[in-house]
């Protein structure tokens, strides 16, 4: 049985104090998901039992694939409003160590209905072309929780782009895919690729530009 870190514990108490409207966390998980994620279930269940505006729904999936999570990467988690709308915030694997603040501040980000990012750059986030992020991490990855806020900030503000954190650990076959050899990496729309740890205006940059890093 998993248990909440003191640490875990106190990053918990400090974003939920903002919490506002219900949330639910769905929770999308086939049986390859409980054998390579076990802890997975009780840890979503213990965040989710902080707090009475908080439900968990458990997604029993017979295989991986579906319409609606196009990268098809079960376990799935994904954040659902008050009103029934499905954000544009996933995690797929176990959220662990540098992950797990991210998500805890993605609850408190959908339920309170407020981001910290400024007009301006809501205004260049929106003037993109469609964009998918996938954040790809692993448990230590340095910089992971940056890197994911920031896509998680921008998914939730603008409507044309989708965030995806990725824990490696659980789908080599997505680090495979992309020749991952650094982390974090940042993947959008699939081809471009830019690894390291980058600030909020640095990203905006990229996208815009298309400026990859990548030597692949």
């Amino acid at each position: 049985m998993v248990e909440l870190t003191n640490d875990e514990q106190i990053i918990i108490r400090k974003e939920f104090e903002s919490l506002e409207d219900p949330l639910t966390i769905q929770l999308r998980m086939n049986s390859d998901a409980q054998q390579n994620s076990p802890d997975l279930k009780d840890l979503i269940k213990k965040i989710a039992d902080h707090d009475e505006r908080l439900k968990l729904e458990i997604d029993e999936v017979g295989s991986s694939a579906d319409e609606e999570s196009p990268h098809e990467l079960i376990p799935e988690i994904r954040l659902i409003d008050k009103e029934g709308t499905k954000s544009r915030i996933f995690f797929h694997g176990t959220p662990s160590i540098n992950a797990f603040p991210s998500l805890v501040r993605a609850i408190r980000m959908v339920s309170s209905g407020k981001h910290d990012l400024d007009e301006a750059i809501v205004e260049r986030a929106k003037a993109l072309e469609s964009t998918d992020l996938e954040v790809l991490i692993t448990p230590n990855t340095p910089g992971a929780a940056q890197m994911l806020d920031i896509a998680y900030a921008l998914a939730y503000a603008a409507e044309n782009i989708t965030a995806h954190g990725i824990e490696l650990i659980e789908f080599p076959d997505v680090a495979e895919k992309y020749r991952v050899l650094g982390f974090p990496k940042t993947v959008a729309n699939g081809s471009l690729k830019f690894t390291g740890i980058y600030s909020l205006e640095e990203i905006m940059q990229i996208l815009e530009k298309k400026i990859s890093d990548a030597d692949d």
